[in-house]
């Protein structure tokens, strides 16, 4: 138990992100290759809930073989009073993620992205309606010449000066005509690469631990 709980504990402060300033675990999380495009540190509480639940499980266990039968109905009201929050408290909550409130915007025919300071706020909303947000990601402080559509220097999602291919920025959208269309996307960029090394790694230390176990 005691791994699954250092983990939780590890997981639960890199959630924190930037609270505390330059010297924060998100911070300095941020200064390390492999995590230096975490944009969201709220997403560490996703492994987060995965140890809590591996923890609940020996808590429940517990439970069980010190206390017998009471200790097991203990255990299923435990698990009721879960079952219970998830559904009448979790997750009427959720609406709380963006503001509180959904804002309805009319569909865009074009996907196209906009500078407008207020949309950063609902990005949620501006995606169901076929639109992106300039600099949705708030941490990062580096120049960028992407231009929205709101702008007067707007040229396009992305474009060409001719036969070439969309690369450095990568393909936000493409303009195609109406009728059959065949548009290939290649994607082989060094993270990848280094993302798929990570997976394959885990994914073996986790096959041998089930094996030695």
């Amino acid at each position: 138990m005691l791994p699954w709980l250092v983990a939780g504990v590890v997981f639960l402060i890199a959630a924190t992100g930037d609270l505390l300033g330059p010297l924060s675990p998100g911070a300095l999380l941020r200064a390390v290759p492999v995590f230096s495009s975490a944009r969201v540190p709220s997403r560490f509480l996703i492994p987060f809930t995965l140890t809590a639940g591996v923890m609940a499980a020996f808590g429940v266990d517990t439970l069980q073989k010190r206390l017998g039968r009471f200790g097991n109905a203990l255990a299923h009201l435990a698990v009721g009073a879960l079952l219970i929050d998830c559904r009448y408290v979790a997750s009427p909550n959720l609406r709380h993620m963006h503001g509180g409130f959904a804002l309805s915007l009319p569909d865009s025919t074009e996907f196209h992205q906009l500078e407008l300071l207020a949309a950063r706020t609902q990005i949620l909303a501006y995606a169901k309606a076929n639109m992106g947000v300039v600099r949705c990601y708030e941490y990062t402080a580096f120049a960028s010449a992407v231009r929205g559509a709101d702008q007067p220097s707007y040229r396009g999602e992305e474009y060409l000066l001719g036969v070439g291919d969309l690369r450095a920025t990568g393909l936000l959208a493409v303009r195609v005509p109406a009728g059959s269309s065949h548009v290939r996307l290649v994607y082989g960029r060094g993270p990848l690469w280094i993302g798929v090394v990570i997976t394959a790694s885990t994914a073996l230390v986790a096959l041998l631990a089930a094996f030695r176990a």
